[in-house]
C-alpha cells in the first residue's frame, strides 16, 4: 500500500508541475504582450516592468529578453537624441548623460545576448544586437552579429532593414565594396 501511495504522489507532482509550467509560460506571454504594447506606446518603464514580470514567470523566454533589450535601446536613443538633435546639454550633464546611453545600449547588448543564447536562430535578436553595436561605434561587431542575423532569417522581421545596417557597419569599416553589395 505504502509503495502504490509514493508512486501516486510523485505521478501528481510530476502533472502538477508540468500544468504549472504550461500556466507560467501562458502568464509570461500575457505578459510580454502587455510590455509589447507599453513599448508601442513608448510607455518604457511599464515595458521594462512587464518584461521583467514575463521573465518571472519564464526565465526562458527568448522574445522577452528581445523586448527588454528594445526597451533598452529606445532608451539609449532618446539620450541620443537629447544629446545630439536638441544639443541642450553641455559639461558635466553632457558627460553624464553619455555614460547612460553607454549604459542602456549595453543593457540592451546583454538582453540581445542573452535572447541569443536561448535561441541561437533568433535572427531578430542577432539583428538588433547589431543595431546596437552600430550605436556602439562597435562596427567589427556589428557586421558579425548582423551577418548572423541574415544566416538565420526564419525569426527574422526585416531582412531587408538588416541587410542596410550590415552595410552601415561595413562602410564604416571601410569595406565599401562588401558595403555596396
Amino acid at each position: 500500500m505504502r509503495p502504490n501511495t509514493l508512486g501516486l504522489l510523485v505521478i501528481c507532482g510530476l502533472v502538477g508541475c508540468r500544468l504549472h509550467d504550461d500556466r507560467d509560460v501562458a502568464k509570461s506571454a500575457t505578459r510580454l504582450d502587455l510590455a509589447r504594447d507599453f513599448l508601442r506606446k513608448h510607455q518604457l518603464e511599464a515595458a521594462d516592468t512587464e518584461c521583467n514580470r514575463a521573465l518571472a514567470f519564464n526565465p526562458a523566454s527568448d522574445e522577452a529578453y528581445n523586448t527588454r533589450g528594445l526597451v533598452a535601446m529606445i532608451r539609449a536613443l532618446d539620450i541620443q537624441r537629447t544629446l545630439e538633435i536638441d544639443a541642450c546639454l553641455t559639461g558635466v550633464d553632457a558627460e553624464l548623460t553619455q555614460r547612460d546611453l553607454d549604459r542602456f545600449l549595453h543593457t540592451a547588448d546583454r538582453a540581445f545576448g542573452e535572447a541569443n543564447r536561448i535561441s541561437p536562430d533568433y535572427g531578430e535578436a542577432w539583428s538588433n544586437r547589431g543595431v546596437v553595436h552600430n550605436l556602439l561605434e562597435d562596427y567589427t561587431a556589428a557586421a558579425a552579429y548582423l551577418t548572423e542575423a541574415l544566416a538565420n532569417p526564419m525569426r527574422l522581421d526585416s531582412p531587408g532593414l538588416t541587410r542596410a545596417h550590415l552595410g552601415w557597419a561595413l562602410f564604416h569599416e571601410a569595406r565599401y565594396v562588401d558595403a555596396a553589395k
